[in-house]
């Protein structure tokens, strides 16, 4: 495993940690949002706009860099995380409209957790294999070359 980038990626997970919850508990963000009750001046509306944009994107964000430590510390996911992922990416990709069950093709639902992260972290995708996790008893994993290999539990 390589330590520094490791680090590093942990790093960042706290930072925008950090400032998630700093914009979540900005206060002109929260009166704006319930004591104003709809009847905000343009100037209001638009910091209240931008600060939503910016709290969708330091989720988003925060969100890929977890997913991505899980992969690099080889944590499974399970079936309900691999349908998130492959609700994030159904608006690009019509073929993922299906749920994502046991029997889907394990490469399918590998392929949606890297398509998921949209071009993000894909030098640590490329290098990391990736664990399926269906409560039977074994773990799947993929290499990034999609070989599939049986874990036990």
């Amino acid at each position: 495993m390589d330590n520094r980038n490791t680090k590093t990626l942990r790093e960042r997970a706290a930072r925008l940690k950090r400032e998630l919850d700093a914009a979540n508990d900005d206060g002109r963000y929260r009166n704006l949002s319930f004591i104003a009750c709809g009847n905000l001046t343009r100037g209001c509306r638009r910091y209240l706009q931008r600060h939503t944009e910016k709290i969708c994107r330091l989720q988003r964000d925060y969100e890929l860099c977890r997913r991505i430590l899980r992969i690099i510390d080889g944590e499974a996911f399970s079936l309900e995380e691999m349908d998130r992922c492959r609700i994030e990416i159904m608006h690009r990709y019509p073929q993922y409209e299906v749920p994502i069950t046991v029997c889907t093709g394990l490469v399918f639902m590998v392929e949606a957790i890297r398509k998921s992260f949209g071009g993000k972290y894909v030098r640590y995708l490329r290098k990391y294999p990736i664990r399926l996790d269906f409560g039977t008893g074994k773990i799947f994993e993929i290499a990034p070359d999609d070989s599939i290999r049986h874990i036990p539990k």
